[in-house]
């Protein structure tokens, strides 16, 4: 009995030690660090069928490339780096074996820096995006994740099919859409549209024209600043929207499946009915237009 224990014992050990080595070489690790030159307004386009990438700037004219994940990575996907002119260039595409292992885990990450003002285009099909304190043209899209930009001042067109899109502290226009996911912007400063097939959208803005629409959730609106025109639209929620005491706007609020009000202290009403409301605020100013196919339209003062 005491020689069958012994035996259990150490294959036990055995086992373990395999199972733990595997776990320390399967942890992702450093595969690529690449550093190229570059100038300001220069373009990043990065383009990979998986991975996430957070971007990130420093105070250097070089854009530098870390790219991070477990040692069988370069087995099933090929990589470039490249300068082309004005063009930092990456891609990481699988090989025709790599679709055998798509279940397969491979945590692969891009980790870039930029210099402060840059152009960035980025392409992934399986990843989150994360962009911090970039100021320049933003053209993103994943297939697969999340998009989270923050202090980033430009142009900026986001959209993914399976995440979330969170944008603070930013300037510029935004064109934002999503599939299957909720849109949360934070202290916006500039036009924004913004749509999603299957989530809530909530802003906080202080300049800039408002234009949102969802299919599934609800809408909800901050606006502390002139009002440039606000646009919201939902066919299965509620619709809120607070404005500032001095805003002058036109209102036309309406819905199929609830109340719309108006509770705006300086408003002064034209027409209302249990499902619509339409009037002025502070004597009328450009269009506020909210509408809701299932739900409450409320627009109230800050």
């Amino acid at each position: 009995m005491k020689k069958i224990s012994k035996t259990k014992l150490f294959f036990s050990v055995i086992i373990s030690l395999v199972v733990i080595t595997s776990i320390v070489q399967a942890k992702p690790q450093k595969l690529y660090s690449k550093i190229f030159d570059a100038n300001k307004g220069e373009l990043l386009k990065l383009k990979t069928d998986l991975g996430d990438i957070k971007i990130t700037s420093w105070n250097s004219n070089t854009v530098e490339v870390v790219v991070f994940g477990k040692e069988k990575v370069n087995d099933y996907f090929d990589f470039i780096f490249e300068k082309r002119n004005k063009e930092v260039y990456v891609e990481c595409d699988r090989t025709s074996s790599s679709w055998l292992n798509i279940f397969s885990s491979f945590d692969l990450s891009f980790e870039i820096r930029v210099p402060e003002e840059f152009d960035i285009n980025l392409r992934t099909a399986g990843g989150d995006i994360n962009i911090h304190e970039v100021n320049g043209m933003l053209d993103t899209k994943t297939s697969g994740g999340d998009i989270k930009i923050s202090n980033c001042t430009g142009e900026k067109v986001f959209s993914t099919s399976g995440g979330d899109i969170e944008i603070s502290n930013s300037y510029g226009i935004a064109q934002i859409s999503t599939s299957g996911g909720d849109i949360n912007v934070i202290d916006n400063n500039g036009d924004l549209k913004a749509s999603t097939s299957g989530g809530d959208i909530r802003v906080k803005s202080t300049k800039g024209k408002i234009s949102l629409s969802t299919s599934g959730g609800d809408i909800m609106i901050e606006h502390r600043g002139e009002n440039d025109g606000i646009y919201a639209a939902t066919s299965g929620g509620d619709v809120r929207v607070a404005v500032g005491k001095n805003v002058k706007a036109n209102v036309k609020l309406k819905t199929s499946g609830g109340d719309a009000k108006c509770k705006h202290s300086n408003a002064r009403a034209d027409i209302i009915k249990n499902q619509k409301y339409e009037g002025t605020i502070n004597e009328g100013g450009n269009l506020i237009e909210c509408s809701s196919s299932g739900g409450d339209v409320i627009l109230s003062e800050l």
